[in-house]
């Protein structure tokens, strides 16, 4: 007579199961982290470029410019390479915080320092570009804030920018 409870066999077939789900559950929530990464990304680029058009507005169409650093990128990161000047207030593009936007962005991706990204500026007062070089996960490189120039590649990848016409060479 066979009691009531369940074989050995059965039970470990479950518990596999219910591993493969939660593996695929796993798998779809670190995809979506991703996707909302990125979009984060996309939103503070877009804050940056409102800011430093509200900027010119005021300022009779002129920009941000780093006062001494002509041709030079203003990093938020000093890995970069370029001069390292923070976030915030006290941030890599001068003027803005806190008049045109609260706080200059940070990397979503905060698992490994930041996430690797360099958030960069770089104007002449009449044009300016703004790169937001961390890496890129989901988005396709044709979307139309990617920039594969020389700085995005030189850094290690495929960027997010904001620019000016006159920057774009940059």
């Amino acid at each position: 007579m066979r009691g009531r409870g369940f074989t050995l066999i059965e039970l470990l077939v479950v518990i596999a199961i219910i591993g493969i789900l939660a593996g695929i559950v796993l798998a779809s929530l670190n995809s979506a982290r991703a996707k909302a990464r990125d979009a984060e990304r996309v939103s503070e680029a877009q804050a940056v470029q409102t800011a430093l058009e509200a900027y010119a507005n005021d300022h009779n169409g002129n920009y941000p410019y780093p006062a001494g650093r002509s041709g030079q990128w203003n990093s938020a990161i000093g890995g970069c390479g370029h001069g390292a000047f923070g976030y915030g207030a006290s941030g890599y593009i001068p003027g803005l915080v806190p008049n045109y936007i609260a706080t200059l962005p940070e990397d979503p991706n905060t698992t490994s320092g930041g996430g690797g990204r360099c958030d960069q500026y770089e104007s002449n007062g009449t044009d300016y570009k703004f790169l937001d070089a961390g890496q890129v996960e989901t988005l396709p490189s044709s979307y139309s804030l990617i920039d594969t120039g020389a700085e995005a590649t030189s850094i290690g990848g495929i960027s997010l920018s904001e620019h000016t016409p006159g920057a774009a060479a940059w």
